[in-house]
């Protein structure tokens, strides 16, 4: 599959307005699906290195964490919530990004939370992300 892109030509000039034809970067959203699927839901630590670049990058407010830190929070928030369930609301790719919405629920608090994630990739693995986080107590 390819994005279609249009090419510039001036309005009102008599050129047509070509498509050009993007690579496209399903295994990006597949990568993704299978890191949330794998170690955050079913809690396989181990596996993070297959998805997550070297040089990875997370964007956390003002903070910033390498691949180590990130990995450790992931465990310590499966450690704390041991039964919580992710919802992937919405996954896909626009212009190079990959887009994800999740819901978190656990029965350990009572608690609904949402994460709106943005994930680049490089060569294939996570390189950066970006997370933005909202909860609210749940009915």
């Amino acid at each position: 599959m390819h994005r279609a892109q249009p090419t510039s030509g001036s309005e009102g000039s008599g050129q047509s307005h070509a498509l050009q034809t993007l690579p496209s970067t399903e295994a990006d959203v597949g990568c993704l699906y299978a890191f949330i699927e794998e170690v955050i839901q079913c809690g396989a630590i181990t596996r993070a290195d297959r998805f997550l670049s070297e040089r990875f990058v997370e964007h956390d407010g003002p903070a910033t964490r390498g691949r180590s830190a990130f990995v450790s929070s992931i465990r310590t928030r499966r450690d704390r919530f041991p039964d919580a369930v992710w919802t992937i609301e919405l996954l896909m790719e626009v212009r190079g990004i990959v887009i994800c919405h999740t819901s978190v629920r656990s029965s350990a608090i009572p608690m609904h939370s949402w994460e709106h994630i943005l994930v680049r990739f490089e060569s294939g693995k996570i390189a950066e992300c970006w997370r933005s986080c909202h909860s609210s107590l749940a009915e």
